[in-house]
């Protein structure tokens, strides 16, 4: 029975957690395996464009992909850049005169993990989730390093992505700014937000019904 579990689980279950925060950014193999912290190597094109999308909105940043990165050979790195990348630059295979560009390219380019926790914390979990397709995403504390403003985009874009992928995003939260991330875009009638305290040191859950949510989005 665990090995079937283990077998057909991950194929529709993906968890992040505070411990792995961090490793979803870490230059890893190309021959990596596709679990969690090996999910670089899928993150190209459309995944990319839509990552890309989001960092630029937010950090003002776009994130670039580089195989054999001079830094780390054989391996897929993360960096960032101010200008926009284009996809010639990120080939697996380039010419000598290519491999010029790429170097002086990538010599402005820091890498993500040299950033701040904030932004690593930030894009490892979206590059995780949009190039995975599970369709039952949880997650501990997405907000940890995160600044408010910061986490209510997170909390947005975690949900436009569960809602178009039909898929259900079960998150654990203190960030009332995250949960007001998702209650700008989900639709109320399939939400659910509980609400844990504790009194006497026993949990006391109460649910939020889904009317008491459609007020908040106006």
């Amino acid at each position: 029975p665990n090995r079937i579990r283990d077998t057909i689980v991950p194929l529709y279950l993906i968890r992040l957690d505070g411990r792995t925060r961090f490793d979803l950014v870490t230059p890893e193999t190309d021959s990596e395996k596709l679990i969690i912290g090996g999910h670089l190597r899928l993150l190209w094109k459309e995944k990319l464009e839509h990552l890309n999308k989001i960092t630029k909105k937010t950090f003002d940043k776009y994130v670039i992909p580089v195989r054999n990165d001079p830094s780390k050979e054989s391996y897929i790195t993360l960096r960032v850049s101010t200008t926009s990348p284009t996809f010639e630059l990120m080939a697996e295979r380039v010419s000598r005169k290519e491999e010029v560009i790429h170097s002086i390219f990538y010599e402005e380019c820091p890498l993500i993990t040299e950033q701040g926790d904030g932004i690593q914390a930030f894009v490892g979990i979206l590059s995780a989730i949009l190039v995975r397709p599970q369709t039952i995403i949880l997650i501990d504390e997405p907000e940890a390093f995160l600044a408010p403003s910061i986490a209510r985009v997170l909390g947005r874009e975690l949900t436009k992505i569960a809602q178009e992928r039909n898929a259900s995003l079960i998150v654990s939260t203190h960030s009332a700014d995250f949960v007001m991330g998702c209650v700008e875009v989900l639709d109320s009638d399939n939400a659910k937000i509980v609400r844990v305290s504790y009194q006497e040191q026993k949990a006391m859950a109460r649910e939020v019904e889904a009317s008491v949510i459609s007020e908040f989005e106006t």
